[in-house]
């Protein structure tokens, strides 16, 4: 059992070492690891869109759009989507105006 332990272990610095010389291209493990690959079926081609663009408009402070395209992604893949829900909170939680239609970025809101 020791052994083994040590093996894992050797085998887990190995792997470890390897991402710090600069030909690593971190990129490639999506393409290459068959468990993020089955983690990530579920996101389609359009839902990483709709979310990417909700995200950009959160950046750029336009909050109103932002919320609204994260509420699509929110519900998008048949369960509720941890990313959309906290930034629509965040959203919410520090609007500049109190109206519950609309999310305002704070003044100087720099993304």
């Amino acid at each position: 059992p020791t052994a083994g332990r040590f093996r894992l272990r050797m085998l887990r610095n190995m792997v470890k070492e390897a991402k710090w010389l600069e030909s690593y291209e971190p990129h490639e493990q999506y393409v290459q690891d068959t468990n993020l690959a089955m983690m990530r079926e579920r996101f389609v081609p359009e839902f990483l869109q709709r979310f990417d663009m909700g995200f950009r408009n959160y950046e750029c402070g336009e909050w109103t759009d932002a919320r609204r395209i994260l509420s699509e992604t929110k519900q998008y893949i048949n369960q509720e989507d941890g990313p959309s829900e906290a930034l629509i909170q965040f959203m919410e939680d520090n609007s500049a105006v109190d109206d519950p239609d609309e999310c305002v970025a704070p003044k100087g809101w720099k993304g």
